[in-house]
């Protein structure tokens, strides 16, 4: 199977979420927007800024209240602001006495087809232990039509790394993904995602040796 260079790459998020202001998107007579957040750090309730794009007609989200929301990530350039694209079908609403901030901390769940154009390594939380990231292209159409490229870093432990080939992480392979959100660079828009299973792996026919192939020790990837 080959992958056409302008195949489709989506990331997807699925998490409950509380919609605060909605905005009207003036690009768009589809859609309507909500203020929304990620929550990465347990001590910063605001987290990481989000837009909800949901239907106008079709949707049942309403300001001030918690879902669970399902649906396609865009994200931008530099200071901007992700958007995920409701899907309507999977969209469920949460009693919010139920919602506790503490239990939101890094549970949006992701997954995601992409284009890998990058490896490194990286020290993990525990000593001596290291995640391999790998740097993935993702891109889906916006609330306008337009195509929206981005990246997302995806951390893969050890154990994880297991079950794949020492080629499997080559920039040029498209890989399909599944973890959780555990962090994001705002200087750039990139979310970052550990990896708690690989789904597939394309790889390319030929390419040049990558640095993971090479067996780079942690110690070169300053």
């Amino acid at each position: 199977m080959k992958y056409h260079p302008m195949a489709r790459f989506p990331l997807r998020f699925s998490s409950i979420f509380w919609t605060r202001h909605d905005v009207e998107h003036d690009e768009s007579e589809v859609f309507k927007c909500f203020e929304s957040n990620v929550i990465i750090v347990a001590d910063d309730a605001e987290g990481v800024p989000l837009m909800i794009a949901a239907k106008k007609h079709e949707t049942i989200l309403r300001r001030g209240r918690a879902y669970r929301i399902e649906g396609q990530v865009a994200a931008g350039g530099r200071n901007s602001i992700s958007t995920v694209f409701e899907d309507v079908v999977n969209t469920i609403a949460i009693d919010q006495a139920e919602v506790r901030v503490n239990a939101l901390v890094n549970k949006v769940s992701a997954h995601g087809v992409g284009q890998i154009v990058d490896w490194d390594l990286r020290s993990a939380s525990e000593e001596g232990c290291y995640n391999e990231v790998i740097k993935v292209l993702h891109w889906c159409t916006g609330s306008s039509g337009e195509r929206v490229e981005f990246h997302a870093n995806w951390l893969i432990n050890a154990q994880v790394a297991e079950s794949i080939s020492g080629d499997a992480l080559c920039a040029g392979n498209v890989i399909g993904l599944r973890g959780n959100v555990t962090g994001f660079l705002s200087r750039d828009n990139t979310w970052e995602i550990q990896v708690t299973e690989i789904l597939l792996v394309q790889c390319e026919l030929k390419r040049r040796q990558s640095r993971r192939q090479q067996g780079l020790s942690p110690a070169t990837s300053e």
